[in-house]
């Protein structure tokens, strides 16, 4: 799918490009006509409303939504009570310990002592307990929050979507990553930000009775640090946003090679492969190198600050000492409050570079999730509502400068064609079985911002039991004509009638192998406890390999429920073959009566197509054949044209037509 994206794009220029240009082309392009600029990006992602704004769409779901967390979260946040109490407890007890030494009482001495020992034996297993606890919660919100966007990403194709369209790039990484980022980040944060507060209160009560002069210093010291650590670092933001983006396209450009390494190997492409993926780690050195250098500027001033408090408290509470004010037991408390309060006010620059980079994830996994909310019903939405996505909307116009009107002026009169005009396919179900098909009127346009229209005005009828076989010239949109009917492309006009998408099966050039047995490859997209336990038999599953040419795999394999990577022990050819295996237990089963084959039989000889396809005819089953191949018509009873002009025939195929096809299937067997 990455690489047929490129057919696709506005430009014209990338399907001749070099693969280490491929791979940076797909990273930087765009599908928005009106795309944000570098500036614009780096502007936005630095926004904190916008931040805050995902940031709250995102949160707040879990803990409506689930009683149990509530509970679980007001758990958590009593250990944080407990834990800062021991804090305090350990402060007096300091403060009574060097009172004690400084003066030579040892009996105090010993009984400070002995607290202390006390204070540690409850401290250890309450700090342990406690960080358990609050890595449990956050492993019990990702795990929903993980369940509910997975749900969100396989409805209405959404995943294919996000792939065909390249709106959003690296989904996976978003969804393993971004997630776990989010939600261990999240109540690392706001679980010290409450310990902070709580310590906060607590220690400024202790400053204050002991000089409240020294508490004033200390907000004003503190404010000074935050505003200054936030000039400094809020690029960080944008920084860490791009090198995420810049790690996941270099983890892309290396699964590529490992998925294509037969190709690659053959071609010998190595120095091409190797050329690209060392580009796209440049970038990655590039952006972590600036990164580096903006941290180094804010690691600067928080190494000073940090020093500097060390020794700013005695200083200012060491003239009350030597008069004999407070005694040194005082002092080292005043000190220690100091740090704590100190340290609850810096808790932004203490964790500025966390935050930037936790933005910077909250950035990302906000996109995600508002791409993929976009096309559902309100009803549906998890995360984001009607009005979220209005004022997405709102602010999105106002950064173009232009209203609806004006945005149509300036349109290529092409777009305005199918925008103006019902812009969408309309999918319908529910016609009888003696008619699986019927398109109506279809206008078939390309679903990137180009709008090129394919194919103009078809209209034609499956009856049950035809069979049509569609053929053109490369690019003229037969492939995407079979995902018109499927249902995966809808940008156009026109009406495309089934009699349940439920009861029809895809059959691609490619052909996908899901992890699992060899019996799961078989009878998928089904699992064993969808289908009649008879239907799954050893027996009945080696008759259907046996059709399809594939006798003697299980013996191979071990058994049906061995479990390999499918995809590398299987050559292409018989990858196809398991895929017309996996059709017929499906229409064996009684799933399916009609079939969308795109050069499904592309790597089998000539006998092998001729045995599956005579298997098909041999049912009643409908179906329609994308092919090169003038043996094919023999199968099929109608002849579908694309011209490659937007125009198109339809003819019927004779009986002498099948009968000069056979004869050519015979020469070349």
């Amino acid at each position: 799918l990455k690489l047929d994206r490129f057919d696709m794009k506005s430009d014209g220029h990338v399907e001749n490009l070099e693969p280490s240009e491929r791979i940076q082309k797909l990273s930087e392009m765009e599908v928005e006509p009106n795309a944000l600029s570098h500036e614009e990006k780096q502007k936005k992602r630095q926004n904190i409303s916008r931040i805050w704004f995902l940031f709250k769409r995102l949160a707040i779901p879990y803990w409506k939504f689930n009683a149990s967390a509530r509970w679980f979260l007001i758990f958590v946040v009593f250990l944080a009570l407990l834990k800062s109490a021991v804090s305090v407890a350990f402060s007096y007890t300091a403060r009574d310990f060097w009172n004690a030494l400084s003066v030579k009482d040892l009996p105090e001495f010993k009984l400070k002592s002995l607290q202390y020992f006390i204070l540690i034996c409850v401290a250890v297993p309450l700090v342990v307990y406690y960080s358990f606890k609050r890595d449990v919660l956050s492993m019990k919100w990702r795990q929903w929050l993980t369940d509910t966007l997975l749900h969100s990403f396989f409805s209405n194709r959404s995943y294919y979507r996000l792939e065909s369209t390249n709106s959003v790039d690296n989904p996976d990484q978003r969804i393993a990553d971004d997630i776990n980022s989010f939600t261990r980040t999240s109540v690392l944060l706001a679980l010290n930000l409450l310990q902070s507060i709580i310590d906060l209160i607590s220690f400024s009560i202790i400053l204050i009775s002991i000089y409240p002069r020294l508490f004033v210093a200390l907000l004003l010291y503190a404010a000074g640090g935050t505003v200054i650590s936030f000039m400094i670092g809020k690029r960080l933001i944008h920084l860490n946003f791009v090198q995420l983006q810049r790690e996941a396209d270099f983890r892309f450009g290396l699964v590529r090679v490992r998925e294509n390494a037969e190709s690659i190997a053959f071609y010998r492409g190595e120095s091409q492969e190797k050329l690209a993926v060392s580009n796209c780690f440049q970038l990655v050195i590039e952006n972590f190198y600036e990164l580096l250098i903006w941290t180094r500027n804010l690691d600067m001033f928080t190494t000073f600050y940090n020093y500097l408090i060390q020794i700013m408290p005695i200083f200012l509470v060491a003239p009350i000492y030597f008069s004999g004010a407070i005694q040194l037991g005082a002092l080292n408390q005043a000190w220690s409050a100091f740090n704590h309060v100190l340290s609850d006010l810096s808790w932004i620059i203490d964790s500025f570079d966390q935050l930037s980079s936790f933005s910077a994830g909250i950035d990302r996994l906000g996109e995600f999730v508002e791409e993929i909310e976009s096309k559902l019903d309100d009803s549906e939405r998890v995360f984001m509502s009607a009005s979220d996505f209005d004022q997405v909307s709102k602010q999105q116009n106002q950064h173009d400068g232009l209203d609806t009107a004006e945005d149509s002026d300036l349109e290529d009169e092409s777009f305005m064609n199918v925008s103006n005009s019902s812009s969408v396919i309309e999918l319908k179900e529910g016609l009888s079985q003696e008619t699986p098909l019927i398109i109506d009127s279809l206008n078939l346009y390309t679903p990137d911002t180009t709008r090129r229209m394919l194919i103009h005005n078809i209209s034609i009828k499956i009856a049950n039991g035809q069979r049509l076989m569609l053929v053109g010239p490369s690019g003229s949109g037969k492939s995407s004509l079979l995902r018109a009917i499927a249902g995966l492309w809808n940008v156009g006009s026109g009406t495309v009638s089934v009699t349940s998408y439920s009861k029809a099966m895809f059959l691609p050039q490619k052909p996908f192998c899901t992890v699992g047995s060899l019996r799961a490859q078989l009878i998928y997209p089904s699992t064993v406890s969808e289908v009649d336990v008879e239907l799954v038999t050893d027996s009945k599953l080696n008759g259907i390999l046996d059709q399809v040419g594939l006798t003697g795999l299980v013996d191979r394999f071990d058994g049906f429920e061995s479990v390999r990577d499918w995809s590398d022990v299987l050559s292409t050819g018989e990858q196809q073959r398991l895929a017309f295996g996996r059709l017929m237990f499906s229409y064996s089963s009684g799933r399916i009566d009609f079939a969308l084959l795109d050069e499904a039989t592309a790597a089998l000889d000539s006998n092998s197509e001729k045995k599956v396809y005579q298997l098909l005819q041999s049912t009643n089953m409908s179906y329609i054949s994308v092919g090169h191949r003038f043996s094919l018509l023999e199968y099929h009873s109608k002849l579908l044209r694309l011209h490659g002009d937007t125009q198109w025939q339809l003819e019927e195929i004779t009986d002498e037509r099948r009968a000069q096809a056979a004869a050519v299937a015979q020469l070349q067997a």
